[in-house]
């Protein structure tokens, strides 16, 4: 009696074992394909307002870490009260770096900018009112 109780839970083990392990594969699979999804590429938009009080002289957005800051998107300048639309194609998990120089030769930078469509105000010295030289906001 004792080899067939013994057998019968030996039995019951391997089955649940069994059960037990195809929905866990399954779940593995589906976090996997999210993840995937997750880090796909993406397009920034941004909608820039120069609202320094000066020409932009150098406007760059381009990926943490880069040597390389792409083309300058302010062009041949970017006037007070002036507006652009630059976009930025990376992965969309990436950290970009947004970066402008004044007239005056100040330069600064906002280093945790992402993928995402949003609207931003480039800061004088005396109009910030924060550590960060921009404002997601548009211009008034």
């Amino acid at each position: 009696m004792k080899k067939v109780l013994q057998g019968f839970m030996a039995g019951a083990l391997a089955l649940s074992m069994v059960a037990c392990s195809s929905p866990k594969e399954e779940v593995k699979e589906e976090v996997k394909e999210e993840v995937v999804e997750e880090v796909s590429e993406g397009t920034g938009v941004y909608k820039i307002f120069n609202t320094t009080g000066e020409k932009v002289t150098d406007l760059y957005i381009y990926e943490a870490g880069s040597e390389d800051k792409g083309e300058n998107l302010a062009g041949e300048g970017m006037e007070d009260g002036a507006e652009i639309e630059a976009k930025y194609t990376a992965m969309s998990d990436a950290t970009l770096v947004l970066e402008f120089t004044t007239e005056s030769g100040e330069t600064k930078k906002f280093e945790t900018l992402h993928i995402e469509e949003a609207p931003i105000c480039l800061l004088s010295e005396d109009t910030m009112t924060g550590a960060t030289p921009i404002a997601f906001q548009v211009a008034e």
